[in-house]
């Protein structure tokens, strides 16, 4: 049942009249399912070509810049290597960069961190890692670098990480969320999730049991990148601990830049720039650790290339000597020497088992601190 609005042209002037109709009009039939229901217009876009080629050109334009301006930037720094001010007094662009240790580099930022200045002590103090991405073949890079850690200095001012935990026995749900699980469940969860009942920014992993292996494979669609597989460490007997250790990890993730493949950029959080050095210390030789004891075995020369710290607002940024904080060196040349056409998963089969054991080793750890502190 419709009314449809009729225009009567009648003495030069318009008069609008409602006509009552039970039948659908021509020019409305199209808009219309079954029942009267709104069918909503779809746009139809069609790929432009002109528009396709100025997007391309304007991202190889990017690549470009990029490139140039990280090869002037090398340049610059092999010129400049081995020249050593003799004065107090000097022109930074003239010389080699100084490297601070952490302590100095710390004390630096509190200096414009003051209540009188930015007014931010309690602010994240973060380090961008670059990270060498180069394989014994030219044309070959890692793509990217990942991984997880559980700090000895937890980040509790940081936001928490929210778990869903597929468990073996739905009885067991009330155990999980007490143990600081977002949700938790058996098959109710899983049929949840493939509804569609959890939005994507609700949650930041999910950790199942083995025996939901074959029903959990079914939601890559949705769960995508945060699917639980052997592989990541998100699958495993134990969901408890794989709870305890996803849900106090750090994750790791490389960024690329475009047009350089050479290197990665890595962002972590040390901890607030009030914290004591030693907690700063000690989170910052757990992150380096961690770094070269996953990295890949495909690389060739040193991993982590280089250090800056930083503490936002301030635009203070200061090179670290990475060398006094990384204890475990480079791996052996016979580690990397591999078959260049190996993929990167082949090298995280490997280590699945080490990381896991890894994280288990820091999470003991925490637990001890915890109880000699109480």
């Amino acid at each position: 049942m419709q009314f449809r609005k009729v225009i009567c042209y009648s003495y030069a002037h318009i008069q609008p009249t409602l006509i009552y109709s039970s039948f659908r009009s021509l020019s409305t039939s199209s808009q219309l399912f079954k029942h009267q229901q709104q069918r909503y217009r779809e746009a139809k876009v069609t790929v432009n070509e002109k528009s396709k080629s100025r997007r391309d050109a304007a991202r190889e334009l990017l690549m470009k810049t990029n490139r140039t301006k990280w090869e002037k930037e090398m340049a610059q720094l092999n010129v400049l290597k081995g020249r050593i001010p003799t004065s107090d007094t000097y022109l930074i662009s003239e010389f080699e960069p100084k490297k601070y240790s952490l302590s100095e580099a710390v004390e630096l930022l509190r200096e414009s961190a003051q209540p009188d200045m930015y007014d931010c002590m309690d602010n994240p103090v973060r380090v961008k890692v670059t990270l060498n991405m180069c394989t014994k073949k030219k044309t070959r890079f890692i793509p990217k670098f990942e991984s997880n850690l559980v700090l000895p200095n937890l980040l509790d001012f940081m936001p928490a990480r929210r778990v869903l935990v597929i468990c073996q026995n739905s009885d067991d749900r009330e155990a999980y969320l007490t143990a600081g699980a977002y949700d938790a469940g058996g098959s109710a969860l899983i049929q949840r999730i493939s509804q569609g009942h959890y939005h994507w920014g609700e949650y930041d992993t999910v950790v199942a049991h083995q025996s939901w292996e074959s029903q959990v494979t079914k939601l890559r669609h949705i769960l995508k990148e945060r699917l639980p597989t052997i592989k990541n460490g998100r699958f495993g007997e134990d969901v408890m601990k794989l709870m305890s250790i996803h849900s106090n990890s750090i994750q790791l993730e490389s960024t690329s830049i475009d047009g350089v493949p050479e290197i990665g950029l890595l962002d972590i959080i040390l901890g607030q720039l009030s914290w004591d050095f030693n907690r700063l210390e000690e989170n910052l030789r757990s992150y380096l650790e961690c770094i070269e004891s996953q990295k890949s075995s495909r690389i060739i020369n040193e991993f982590i290339q280089s250090g800056e710290i930083h503490c936002p607002p301030t635009g203070e940024r200061f090179i670290l000597d990475i060398s006094k904080y990384c204890s475990l060196g480079n791996k052996s040349k016979a580690n990397q020497l591999v078959d260049e056409g190996e993929e990167e998963e082949d090298d995280h089969d490997h280590d699945h088992d080490d990381t896991i054991d890894m994280m288990s080793i820091q999470i003991e750890k925490q637990q001890n601190t915890n109880e000699l502190d109480i």
